[in-house]
């Protein structure tokens, strides 16, 4: 069994944290996830099967993505004035976020993992896009108003995306 695999830890650089992760080996066919408030995971049930693994591990970014990223977007969206119609949050494999021409945001769970100035890069990034669709002149002044850096922060993401 290649422990590799299995992470002892999971580092949310967007919130600044670092859960630890513990296995408990049970002979069952479910695996299920528990959360503490010490930020710990426990994963409890056949803790070989890594398919299990990595589906309860993914499950969790989501969940996890969904209600932060959620709450943060709402607050941008707020500070900023710029309202946006629904939020998606998946595990995109070539974005970091996208908008709809009905405002609707999607944003990839995994931005937990990067650090959070590029992290609210994004957000702010997308809902830019609700009064702007393009990368015009005009998106990238609004943008600019509200992340000054943003040219060099954007050079930052396309890193991140390597």
């Amino acid at each position: 069994m290649n422990r590799s695999l299995k992470p002892e830890t999971i580092g949310l650089k967007a919130m600044g944290q670092k859960w630890s992760v513990s296995y408990l080996n049970r002979d069952a066919n479910h695996l299920s996830i528990q959360e503490s408030p010490s930020l710990s995971i426990t994963l409890d049930g056949d803790v070989d099967d890594l398919v299990q693994v990595n589906r309860a591990l993914n499950g969790w970014v989501r969940r996890k993505a969904q209600i932060i990223l959620g709450e943060w977007l709402e607050i941008l969206s707020n500070e900023l004035s710029i309202p946006f119609g629904r939020l998606t949050v998946r595990r995109q494999r070539t974005r970091w976020g996208s908008c709809s021409q009905a405002n609707n945001i999607s944003l990839n769970q995994n931005l937990l993992f990067l650090p959070h100035f590029i992290t609210r890069y994004v957000l702010v990034h997308e809902l830019c896009h609700c009064r702007h669709l393009d990368h015009s002149k005009k998106f990238w002044g609004l943008l600019e108003t509200f992340e000054p850096n943003s040219r060099q922060i954007a050079a930052k993401v396309r890193e991140a995306a390597d």
